[in-house]
């Protein structure tokens, strides 16, 4: 309401205005307050009837200019509620994306491009192709993604200012990653580039295996035996810094866990781990492994194994340090129950094969 008061008065005349006309003017608004108040007063129920709905957005649509339905998609609620749909919109929980959805149903609407998307999305699945159209619009608008690998980036802190939080919050899309594989079935995604990977995701057996996987065929062109040559800084810098950090920043004992059915022969890797040789059994799967190389078939074969032959087939920390770089004091250790006095008898220094 307008009140006339003499304050108000007192400065209209002056400004040389006659007091009786002051008082006309202050009539007339009066009169067209009231009038759009009172246009904007509907009774009890109006908004409940789908004509009533349908009658206002079109007179509102023609003052808008509003000619295709996605236009519909720059108008705020805002818009709607000083042009009097306050009502309208209270009626459809102050959604304005849900307002013209429920008007306008024939049209496909996508409620991630409306000026005000919704707090709570249609409980209706998501094709495909409407998923893609979300993420496309998602990333153009908030994310500058450029290419599908950009996503990776993506932090959830990020996604959290953007319309994905309220497909994160239902439990068909538990991740980002979820969202971007229904999207994009035919893109080859990797879970552990994302930067938004859930709490935990390194502890997961089938997660540390697809990774590792992986990285056998980056790092290791799919030969297993690829992995002796690669350091734990290789290995981080395709992304497996996480993994290392659960094994103890070790490249065998990660492969040791993840493909435990694999042979492996620990003294080809780039690193042993701390006090590797002082297990017996150690010793003697090297000593195996070393007479398979060097064509060890008998007991007696060994006297023409130098210690030389040892050293060059990674042999040199045991030999040195648990057998003073004797190759007969290390035979004796490792295989108790043979009779080596013959051995004795050569010098290994003067041994050929």
């Amino acid at each position: 309401n307008i009140e006339v008061d003499s304050s108000f008065c007192s400065k209209m005349w002056t400004r040389t205005l006659p007091i009786a006309l002051c008082l006309e003017r202050v009539q007339k608004a009066r009169i067209r307050c009231s009038k759009r108040f009172a246009s904007t007063r509907k009774p009890m129920g109006h908004w409940e009837s789908e004509a009533n709905q349908k009658e206002f957005f079109d007179s509102l649509g023609a003052k808008l200019g509003i000619r295709d339905p996605s236009h519909w998609y720059l108008v705020s609620r805002n818009d709607v509620e000083k042009n009097g749909g306050a009502g309208v919109i209270a009626h459809f929980g102050k959604s304005l994306a849900q307002a013209i959805a429920s008007v306008y149903p024939n049209h496909e609407w996508h409620w991630w491009r409306f000026n005000d998307p919704p707090k709570v999305i249609p409980d209706v699945a998501l094709s495909e192709k409407q998923l893609q159209l979300f993420c496309d619009f998602l990333g153009r608008k908030y994310l500058n993604i450029q290419n599908l690998d950009d996503w990776y980036s993506v932090t959830m802190t990020q996604l959290l200012t953007t319309p994905a939080v309220r497909l994160l919050e239902k439990d068909q899309f538990p991740s980002l990653e979820s969202i971007l594989r229904s999207a994009y079935p035919n893109h080859r995604w990797l879970p552990w580039k994302f930067s938004s990977k859930r709490v935990g995701w390194w502890k997961i057996e089938e997660n540390q295996l697809e990774y590792m996987t992986w990285a056998t065929r980056e790092l290791c062109a799919d030969n297993m035996d690829g992995w002796y040559s690669i350091s734990p800084e290789k290995l981080r810098e395709v992304g497996g810094g996480p993994i290392l950090q659960l094994y103890g920043n070790s490249v065998s004992k990660t492969l040791h866990k993840v493909f435990p059915n694999h042979k492996w022969q620990d003294w080809l890797f780039q690193g042993l781990p701390r006090n590797y040789w002082l297990d017996k059994t150690n010793r003697a799967a090297y000593f195996e492994w070393l007479a398979t190389k060097l064509n060890v078939k008998r007991p007696e074969d060994w006297k023409f194994i130098t210690r030389e032959d040892v050293y060059k087939n990674h042999g040199t920390g045991l030999l040195t340090r648990y057998y003073d770089s004797s190759v007969s004091a290390a035979l004796r250790d490792v295989y108790p129950d043979h009779n080596w006095s013959e051995l004795d008898r050569v010098k290994a220094s003067s041994k050929v094969r």
